[in-house]
């Protein structure tokens, strides 16, 4: 982006593009230089300047009517392939050149840097960026991460940081603490720690589509793509298919979605094999549709991969080939190894911190980006090291956890890493295809092999063999306000579990009837097997504890112990490992301030 708001695009088959927000501009058809060169990267400086690296003809810069060319042959560039070029806060521009060179061009003079660390001549520098302090951070294809800070340099790499790569898809969570996954065959799974509910073709509006993606909005409705029936909603009752016949989406194919943060969703909608189509952007505000053709910057044979809203209500997503990307309503801004500093253009996931840090995880590894500077985490320097990052989650601390491909969980603090593998964890396999954390900051990583529940010192593990989960290959989880976990299976069955029961659904004091008083109702049905549903009402935001008893007061199972704002509430409570018998269960309310407080116990009977 230049001073002026104008996108300049690289783009891998027609070259360099302007883009000022309606009007595209192609440099490379107009210019019968720029067609024979091969652009690898591009950069502006304070006063518009355009400056572009080159693939064997070296450095070129454009005013916005002339252009310079510095080579071999006019300047101090030690050779003409120049891999990227970044520009710091002084104005000096830094170049990665062929071959492990690194030059400097302060406009008036040439430095050639080498750095003192170990084998450096063998390094093979693939990035560059600037952080607050000055301090310029190189990115290399093979021996990490490197810092100069114009005296010291500083060596990154698998002696002194840990990062291995496993395989973790995609996990999600709601405030509550509730995991949801999808499958390959239109299945997805809510999971609240202890109860899975299975939706699939039997029992809801569910396909034979693979489930890519699943996200919560702030109304507890769910939000479930596939890649061949489109966009499907679920409110606890009733489900809502959204597809190209009855919608603006171009076609079915839905790759990922996000939620801003004033609830508009964003959907990654991308190209069938067959489709005449274009892949796009999507968004729906719940009432207008708005598509984004993608197609005039990334090509029409674009894969997205997965979004994220940051706090501003832009919007990021990851590629297969393209790399990474940024929407904020009007400009598009693009980043690739050849215009910034993240290392591989395969991304494969996008998470963003409490402070809006972007972390990026690729192919050969993860990726930080501030808004400035970028920082690389690569890992592939042994063979024995798999840096393919598939998914990423970060906890209310802003702990990373990471799923590789074959290298297990990996946990990122900032400084330390700490891999958890099937050798030394509870992890059922070591290729971890999503990842979530819930409400209460528990770790969950689904596998090929079944799902896996870290508190930070116990693991748990569920499988078909233990637990209500319709298959063992996890595809996807998400979380609810309510700690239900939604889990998406390869075998197309999508299941929802939570702890003490699955809270089934929630009406808030936002409906037309405002709730007046503290109460709670029979259970539905009465008598019951296997299970019933238990209802109360809040007239007020207060902490909820909700337990169930045996006849001699021996408590066997606690349903709720949260803070709950005023509404009505149900929740589902499973007997089926219970005795036949009369049970009771007890609400135990009181507000933070004790102005409030109420306490109820009812019987209930279960006869099998």
């Amino acid at each position: 982006m230049d001073k002026d708001n104008n996108l300049w695009i690289l783009h891998d088959f027609v070259g360099l593009l302007k883009f000022d927000g309606n009007t595209s501009l192609n440099f490379s058809y107009q210019n019968p230089v720029l067609q024979n060169f091969f652009i690898t990267s591009i950069s502006t400086d304070s006063n518009g300047n355009i400056w572009l690296g080159t693939e064997n003809n070296g450095l070129l810069k454009f005013d916005g009517t002339d252009w310079t060319t510095y080579d071999t042959s006019n300047s101090g560039l030690t050779n003409n392939y120049i891999k990227s070029v970044k520009i710091d806060n002084e104005g000096a521009k830094w170049l990665i050149l062929y071959g492990g060179a690194i030059e400097k061009f302060d406009g008036s003079n040439w430095t050639s840097l080498h750095p003192s660390i170990p084998d450096s001549n063998a390094i093979d520098f693939s990035s560059i960026t600037f952080d607050s302090q000055g301090n310029k951070w190189f990115g290399t294809c093979y021996d990490g991460l490197i810092k100069f800070d114009d005296t010291n340099w500083t060596w990154y790499d698998t002696s002194n940081y840990k990062l291995l790569y496993d395989n973790l898809s995609s996990l999600t969570t709601d405030e509550n603490g509730n995991v949801l996954v999808g499958g390959y065959k239109g299945c997805v799974i809510k999971f609240d720690g202890t109860n899975c509910v299975k939706y699939d073709v039997s029992n809801s509006g569910l396909n034979s589509s693979y489930i890519s993606s699943i996200v919560i909005d702030n109304s507890d409705n769910k939000w479930i793509g596939t890649l061949e029936s489109g966009l499907i909603r679920f409110d606890d009752t009733t489900w809502t298919i959204y597809n190209s016949s009855n919608s603006i989406l171009p076609n079915n194919c839905i790759t990922s979605i996000s939620i801003d943060s004033i609830g508009n969703k964003w959907i990654f909608v991308n190209k069938n094999v067959g489709d005449e189509n274009n892949p796009g952007l999507v968004k729906f505000d719940n009432k207008n549709w708005s598509l984004f053709d993608t197609a005039n910057f990334l090509g029409d044979q674009a894969f997205f991969i997965s979004i994220a809203a940051d706090a501003h209500g832009n919007i990021w997503g990851s590629t297969e080939g393209k790399g990474l990307f940024n929407f904020n309503g009007t400009y598009w801004t693009f980043y690739n190894t050849a215009n910034s500093g993240i290392n591989e253009n395969y991304t494969t996931s996008v998470a963003i911190d409490a402070a809006g840090n972007k972390w990026i995880g690729t192919y050969f590894g993860l990726n930080k980006f501030n808004g400035t500077t970028w920082s690389n985490y690569t890992f592939f320097k042994y063979s024995a090291f798999n840096n393919f990052v598939h998914s990423i989650a970060i906890d209310k601390k802003g702990v990373l956890w990471i799923g590789t491909s074959g290298g297990g969980l990996v946990k990122f603090n900032g400084s330390d890493w700490i891999v958890y593998n099937s050798s030394n964890s509870g992890l059922l396999y070591d290729m971890v295809n999503t990842v979530a954390v819930d409400i209460n900051g528990n770790i969950w990583a689904g596998s090929e092999n079944g799902l896996s529940k870290f508190d930070g010192t116990n693991w748990t593990v569920y499988t078909t063999e233990n637990s209500g989960l319709p298959d063992n290959n996890i595809t996807f989880i998400a979380v609810d306000k309510n700690d239900n976990k939604w889990i998406g299976t390869h075998s197309g069955a999508m299941a929802v579990y939570r702890e003490g029961g699955v809270i089934l659904g929630v009406m808030n004091d936002k409906a037309t009837t405002k709730i007046t008083k503290f109460s709670l109702e029979q259970n539905y049905p009465n008598p019951f097997n296997p299970s019933t549903v238990i209802s109360y009402n809040l007239a007020a935001a207060i902490n909820v504890v909700l337990k169930v008893y045996d006849i001699l007061g021996r408590e066997v199972s606690t349903l709720v112990n949260s803070q709950q704002a005023s509404g009505n509430y149900k929740v589902n409570f499973d007997g089926s490992k219970l005795a036949s018998g009369i049970y009771i269960y007890k609400i135990a309310a009181r507000s933070a301030d004790a102005k409030n407080s109420f306490s109820q116990a009812k019987k209930m009977i279960f006869i099998k």
